[in-house]
C-alpha cells in the first residue's frame, strides 16, 4: 500500500480534450497531483522525467486497455480503478 500516493496521468492532447479524463477521476473521488507533469518537481530536480508513485498511459507497459475495431487501444478504466481499490490507493 501506498501512503498518499501522488496519481498524476499523462495525456498527449490539447488541454480542452482531456476533460473526460481528469472528471472520470473526480467523479471517483480519485485526486491528482498532476496532469503531464510534477507541479512541484522543479524546487528539488531538474530532471525532466515527472516523478510520482503512479503512472496510468496507455503507451505503459502493463497498462490495460481497451481495443476496439479501427480504433487506437485506450485506458480501461474500469480496470485501473478496480486495482486502485485492491491496493487501497482510493
Amino acid at each position: 500500500m501506498i501512503l498518499n500516493p501522488l496519481v498524476m496521468i499523462f495525456i498527449q492532447k490539447e488541454v480542452n480534450t482531456y476533460t473526460d479524463a481528469v472528471n472520470w477521476f473526480k467523479k471517483n473521488d480519485i485526486p491528482l497531483y498532476g496532469i503531464n507533469e510534477n507541479p512541484d518537481q522543479s524546487s528539488w530536480t531538474t530532471s525532466p522525467k515527472p516523478y510520482c508513485h503512479i503512472y496510468i498511459d496507455d503507451a505503459a507497459l502493463g497498462c490495460p486497455l481497451i481495443q476496439e475495431l479501427n480504433q487506437r487501444p485506450y485506458v480501461d478504466w474500469y480496470t485501473v480503478w478496480k486495482w486502485l481499490k485492491e491496493y487501497k490507493i482510493i
